[in-house]
């Protein structure tokens, strides 16, 4: 039993790494991080209380909804156009009924206390501390990705994040430029690390020959 559970395991992470295989997923990412934070940071350059309170409360959630929908749907378009006619097509199972909303919820919870131990970081700890804290939760939460779905390039991902946090600390950048130039930088290097892996999945794959080609 114990080998069967491994192989399933396998399987699944297998699974879950292909769909990061040709880096669509990656920039797709990439640009809903740099979309989020753009969107975010003009909320705040709102004078009007009531209206910025509308665009962060509600305008912020639909377009973070929306945007991932909508590049979600972008991705899938690419992989039937390019990836699935070169390395095959992997069905992903949605979530659906209580198994979904069990993981909604989880995800909420957890979010809530991210969202409150930075509060209570931030409410007692230096600038410079939150900067680390939150560059180096950020990055460990990279490494975590790349292990369960072993995927190394994640922890590229890890090491520029820390790098890039690294950099605007030692810079001295003031707290707002700092959230904006980091989570900005984090959606390059998403980009980054998607289209690398894009030029590499197009130079080791070939594509499908055309009918009546010898």
């Amino acid at each position: 039993m114990n080998n069967q559970n491994k192989e399933i395991n396998e399987i699944i992470k297998r699974t879950k790494s292909y769909w990061y295989v040709d880096g669509f997923a990656e920039i797709g990412v990439g640009l809903l991080l740099i979309l989020i934070i753009l969107f975010n940071h003009l909320a705040g350059l709102i004078q009007q209380p009531i209206l910025q309170v509308i665009l962060i409360v509600v305008g912020l959630p639909t377009m973070i909804v929306l945007g991932s929908r909508g590049l979600s749907r972008v991705v899938v378009k690419l992989k039937e156009k390019y990836t699935y006619p070169r390395t095959g097509y992997i069905a992903y199972q949605a979530k659906k009924g209580r198994r979904r909303w069990k993981r909604v919820l989880l995800a909420g919870v957890l979010g809530a206390l991210v969202g409150t131990l930075t509060s209570l970081l931030s409410g007692s700890l230096p600038i410079i501390y939150q900067q680390v804290f939150v560059t180096v939760m950020i990055a460990f939460a990279y490494i975590y990705i790349g292990y369960s779905i072993e995927l190394k390039r994640f922890y590229c991902i890890a090491a520029a994040t820390l790098a890039l946090g690294a950099g605007l600390i030692l810079a001295g950048v003031a707290e707002m430029q700092y959230l904006l130039l980091f989570f900005i930088g984090q959606g390059l290097i998403w980009i980054v690390s998607g289209l690398a892996a894009l030029s590499r999945y197009f130079r080791s794959t070939q594509p499908p020959t055309q009918e009546g080609e010898v």
